[in-house]
C-alpha cells in the first residue's frame, strides 16, 4: 500500500493505492496525518488504485477528509470503487469524503 502527495498550491492530490487492512493502518494514518495543507487548498483524493479497504482504514479516510473541512478546505475523492461508496454513503461518511 501507498500514500503518495503532490500539489500545485490550488489543489493538493493525495493518491493511495494498494491494500489497507487493520494491519497495515498506520502505513495509511501516519502518512495522512502528517500532510501539512496550504490555505485555500482543495483535497483531492485519489483511490483508483486502492483494491481493499477495511471499515477501520475507512475510517481514517474520512477522520482526514473532516479535519481538512475543519481547517477549512474542500475535499472530493476520485476513483472510489462501487463497493468503497456504498459502504461510504451507509456510514453516512461519502459527504465527508466528498464522493459524488
Amino acid at each position: 500500500m501507498y500514500v503518495r502527495s503532490d500539489g500545485d498550491g490550488r489543489v493538493l492530490n493525495v493518491s493511495i493505492g494498494g491494500e489497507v487492512d487493520f494491519c497495515t493502518l498506520d502505513g495509511l494514518r501516519v502518512p495522512l496525518e502528517g500532510l501539512r495543507i496550504d490555505d485555500g487548498v482543495v483535497v483531492c483524493m485519489d483511490l483508483a488504485e486502492l483494491r481493499f479497504v477495511d471499515l477501520p482504514a475507512l475510517r481514517v479516510l474520512a477522520c482526514f477528509a473532516r479535519r481538512a473541512q475543519a481547517d477549512g478546505h474542500r475535499v472530493r475523492t476520485l476513483g472510489a470503487g462501487s463497493t468503497l461508496a456504498k459502504v461510504a454513503r451507509i456510514l453516512g461518511v461519502a459527504d465527508d469524503l466528498g464522493l459524488p
